[in-house]
């Protein structure tokens, strides 16, 4: 027969294993796996949504896709390469970064320089993820960060047509090494420019403000 004391042991453990991973209890249950969002960065509501999911499936491949090239060069290079160190240190410094992925996207607040900043409360600890857009270029598979598209792009408006719909032309003159002695339009699969919300900056906030 079973001695009686060990039984409160083995009625107490069913209701652990099914209580889930709760706040308390997320740092033992390791990365979620379940379907990923999204990847994008159109929006910053689409950035912070694929950053989150980022960290909480402790991701540092997609983490680092979040970032600003000037965020990058500050915090562990421009390679993805090496940045799981530069990652865990990270987490090591920001209180409560490493449940992030968990909290709730507030209203952002919209900066007089563009730039928009998030206020998370992750379990008590309060982190600001800052946003900007950052200007692009690309031909073919290739891509190159710029900080102005006006050195790649014109627009010319136009007089409106015979439908009186008002129309602009964009002027392209993007840069790039086709490898070859020459190229032809048609050798091209794809051009453009476009613009893309990355983190700035991701810090605690000082006290009191």
């Amino acid at each position: 027969m079973m001695p009686r004391r060990l039984l409160p042991t083995l009625t107490v453990t069913p209701m652990l294993l099914l209580s889930g991973c709760c706040a308390m209890a997320r740092l033992f249950c390791g990365p979620d796996r379940s379907e990923w969002v999204p990847i994008a960065f159109t929006t910053p509501k689409a950035t912070m949504k694929t950053l989150l999911e980022a960290i909480r499936r402790d991701n540092p491949d997609v983490v680092f896709r979040c970032l600003g090239d000037d965020y990058k060069r500050t915090h562990g290079g421009t390679e993805t390469v090496g940045f799981s160190v530069a990652w865990d240190r990270l987490k090591a410094e920001t209180p409560g970064l490493h449940l992030a992925g968990y909290a709730v996207i507030p209203e952002p607040s919209v900066r007089v320089d563009g730039k928009v900043l998030y206020r998370l409360d992750v379990e008590g600890h309060p982190i600001e993820i800052e946003l900007a857009r950052q200007h692009f270029y690309e031909v073919g598979d290739q891509s190159w960060p710029v900080p102005d598209l006006a050195r790649y792009a014109k627009i010319r408006n136009l007089q409106p047509d015979q439908n009186d719909a008002e129309r602009a032309l964009i002027d392209l003159a993007l840069p790039f090494s086709p490898g070859r002695k020459s190229v032809s339009l048609e050798q091209i699969e794809r051009a453009g420019i476009g613009s893309e919300w990355k983190v700035a900056a991701l810090r605690v906030p000082e006290a009191g403000k």
